[in-house]
């Protein structure tokens, strides 16, 4: 992999943002989407990652590059197992972003992500802050984690 700059920008509104999530799945969801930018910037590059509170139920963390950017067509494939639009495909099985779907579902909250072409993509996690009585999640192993 050629050498890189990426100018990395935070911006956290939310003081606390308690969250429940399983943490090792989570960590997991972050380094993919994170992996997933670095490799879509070409040159130097530009990532914000953006942690706001999206109403009171829901925290909002926002992830978002200035890399080549996803087609239209393959935006609703993305999530799909086995879905690639990579060109290392031996490296790469397509189950990155169908794992992120899969954590977050289970979590109670969701995964969104929007995307020009040559302009860049952004993936927007909705977290719950609170579970509800029958929530997918519930049955394992929560915990309340920042």
């Amino acid at each position: 992999m050629a050498k890189k700059s990426i100018e990395v920008t935070k911006v956290y509104t939310v003081k606390e943002p308690y969250v429940f999530c399983d943490k090792t799945h989570t960590f997991e969801v972050f380094l993919n989407i994170l992996r997933n930018s670095i490799e879509a910037v070409e040159g130097n590059g530009k990532f914000n990652i953006s942690i706001l509170q999206k109403n009171n139920k829901n925290v909002m963390v926002r992830f978002s590059d200035n890399g080549i950017g996803i087609p239209q067509e393959h935006l609703r494939h993305v999530t799909d197992p086995f879905f690639s639009t990579k060109q290392n495909k031996g490296k790469n099985y397509g189950m990155g972003l169908n794992q992120c779907n899969e954590v977050m579902y289970k979590t109670g909250g969701s995964l969104k992500i929007d995307s020009k072409v040559n302009e860049g993509t952004t993936l927007t996690l909705i977290f719950p802050i609170h579970l509800k009585k029958g929530d997918v999640y519930e049955e394992h192993n929560s915990s309340r984690a920042n």
